[in-house]
């Protein structure tokens, strides 16, 4: 069968409601991968299109580098990422959002808001992130921000990703490169699966690149974390219940 001309599958999801299970490309909608293109707009459309179905997969495929401002997926999405997904090298396109409440703050300049993540799900139902690609957070960016105390509006920096209140997470296959603040935080979500993936964090001295932590699990419940390679400058996978 067919939905809006995307290839998809029926299947049945834990409520016995069956959705159909749509594959989008995000150069479908537009995305240009030659590491120039601000692609916020086309993989806004494309998530869009998959919120409307009830889930999906989103694909970046191989061969490009796709920038783009932060990203959220909606519940039942699967992100597979051959290509590499880069973070806009813009502070101005990193929205400021609400400290998480056990929190209270911004983790990186301590101040009451915070910057998105490049790429986020929040209250959102199975959530996948896999493939053999790279996302890439742009953190040599962002580094002399914190260093120089020159950041837009002083707010701190974004995490590659942060999955918020989500239930069944899983991340595998993927490279997370050069984050700007911490690489992946999971925060009060519920069966975790983080397995066979890479994090390539830069470890400098004189604190030149900052807080590159790896995995920070942060008041989540049935966590497993095994079979990943880090490399990173901070603390590699570390637990977290509040501030």
């Amino acid at each position: 069968s067919s939905l809006g001309g995307k290839k998809n599958v029926e299947v049945a999801m834990s409520t016995s409601t069956p959705i159909y299970w749509i594959m989008v490309d995000v150069t479908e909608y537009g995305a240009i991968g030659d590491n120039n293109t601000d692609n916020t707009d086309a993989f806004h459309a494309a998530i869009e299109e998959l919120n409307k179905a009830g889930g999906g997969e989103l694909l970046v495929p191989s061969g490009g580098v796709y920038q783009t401002a932060p990203i959220t997926l909606g519940p039942h999405t699967t992100l597979t990422v051959h290509g590499t997904i880069r973070g806009v090298a813009d502070q101005h396109k990193f929205p400021a959002i609400d400290p998480l409440p056990s929190f209270g703050r911004d983790a990186d300049f301590r101040v009451k808001r915070r910057r998105q993540a490049l790429v986020s799900a929040r209250h959102a139902p199975n959530i996948t992130i896999r493939g053999d690609g790279v996302i890439d957070g742009a953190g040599w960016y962002w580094y002399p921000f914190f260093l120089n105390h020159t950041a837009a509006n002083y707010l701190g920096r974004p995490h590659i990703i942060e999955i918020e209140n989500c239930t069944g997470v899983e991340i595998t296959g993927v490279t997370l490169r050069d984050p700007a603040f911490w690489t992946l935080h999971p925060v009060y979500c519920t069966d975790v699966y983080i397995h066979h993936m890479t994090i390539d964090a830069p470890m400098c001295r004189n604190y030149r690149c900052p807080n590159t932590d790896g995995i920070d699990i942060h008041s989540c419940q049935n966590v497993l974390v095994e079979y990943n390679t880090i490399e990173c400058g901070d603390d590699h996978v570390t637990i977290l219940a509040g501030k």
